[in-house]
């Protein structure tokens, strides 16, 4: 029986080598872009965010398996403060529906990529929104720069459509109940990024 046990956690041990998580910088370039979009009864909005705010580099750890690309502690921090809804009011009806003043951060942790061909794959994301988190699968777009210069270039693009009401959230009215904001929330994203050398460990 201990001979079976050793040959098993050998084995383990075997897999777990052959599976090293890897290291890659990943750099967001200039013409990146994230925004939130919703609707009202009357109108539409849309805010977007400041990319300046973002850190300008990460450090992603990731694991492929399965031609799955599993990602360990990657997340994108977005300050609430950082986005803009083109007006004072709206601005502030935004950061009342987040919550802001407790909760001053939104969330996106990266948990793995599914890659089906060459522009295609779908994410799978947890996203925190005051407080609470949920997982979401989002179909994005690759596309590869094309420039030789840009060989380690990537752009990805997407859009991930949410309720406010799995997070507890109840959207603001106005002027009496005449005009309501709708549950249904989108979170668009076109991101170019700079890949540096990978690193293993």
């Amino acid at each position: 029986m201990k001979k079976y046990l050793l040959l098993f956690f050998l084995g383990l041990s075997i897999v777990a080598q052959a599976q090293q998580w890897a290291v890659q910088q990943i750099e967001i370039l200039p013409g990146s872009s994230l925004s939130i979009t919703g609707d009202t009864n009357i109108t539409d909005f849309s805010c977007g965010y400041d990319m300046g705010l973002l850190d300008p580099s990460y450090r992603v750890n990731y694991l492929e398996s399965e031609g799955v690309i599993h990602f360990r502690n990657t997340v994108l921090k977005l300050r609430n403060s950082g986005f803009d809804c083109g007006s004072r009011g709206i601005n502030k009806d935004f950061h009342a529906l987040l919550q802001s003043d407790q909760y001053p951060v939104i969330d996106l942790k990266l948990l793995r990529v599914e890659v089906q061909d060459g522009q295609r794959a779908r994410a799978t994301v947890a996203i925190r929104i005051a407080g609470l988190v949920r997982e979401y699968q989002i179909p994005v777009q690759l596309f590869p720069e094309q420039q030789k210069e840009q060989e380690q270039n990537l752009q990805i693009a997407g859009q991930l459509q949410l309720n406010i009401s799995d997070y507890d959230l109840k959207p603001p009215k106005k002027l009496f109940g005449i005009i309501v904001v709708k549950d249904d929330i989108q979170i668009n994203f076109n991101l170019h990024l700079q890949k540096a050398a990978i690193a293993h460990r």
